[in-house]
């Protein structure tokens, strides 16, 4: 490999080497290249792109629904509500 490429001749390499399959090492000892240029060359000629991601908040959990059979109470306990609370809550019911 000659000891300077035209930055299209490296642009030619770059592209390639991610159609080839092979990792960097592997292209960079068939071709004859050091490996840190490959990947300055790759650095250097790679477009940075960005990933769209979208946020979406969790499903919530349904709420939880005890009916105390001797009293007839329902009680519906929203997702995360205190379980000592909860107990006061029951004791005072029954």
């Amino acid at each position: 490999m000659p000891n300077h490429l035209t930055v299209p001749e490296q642009q030619a390499l770059v592209a390639q080497w991610r159609a080839s399959g092979l990792t960097m090492t592997q292209f960079a000892k068939q071709h004859g290249l050091y490996l840190s240029t490959l990947y300055r060359w790759q650095a250097k000629y790679t477009e940075p792109t960005f990933a769209q991601v979208e946020l979406v908040d969790p499903p919530s959990s349904p709420a939880l629904i005890v009916e105390l059979a001797h009293t007839g109470h329902r009680v519906h306990v929203p997702p995360g509500f205190d379980a000592a609370e909860l107990r006061r809550l029951m004791e005072a019911l029954c």
